[in-house]
């Protein structure tokens, strides 16, 4: 996991850097370890109650719905961008 989490923010950072410029990349990347650090405190809550309410199985099956969304999502921005470094 931790890895996946490094590669994450390099990406991040990479991604910020070539849209917002140099100058706005640290309020980016920090606001970014913020929102990541409150899901990290909030994600176990709604896994309890999903599990609560859904059974045990509904955290996995969300999460890999989000994954799936997150993977599907990322190639769309990596091809996107691609284009726009082609047309340039």
């Amino acid at each position: 996991m931790s890895f996946s989490v490094m590669l994450g923010k390099i990406s991040l950072v990479s991604f910020t850097y070539d849209i917002i410029g140099r100058e706005h990349t640290g309020t980016i990347v920090g606001l970014s370890g913020s929102i990541m650090a409150l899901a990290r405190l909030i994600t176990p809550m709604f896994a309890g109650a999903f599990i609560e309410y859904y059974g045990v199985t509904a955290p996995i099956y969300l999460a890999s719905a989000i994954s799936a969304s997150s993977f599907l999502l990322a190639g769309v921005i990596f091809n996107c961008n691609n284009r726009k470094n082609k047309v340039d």
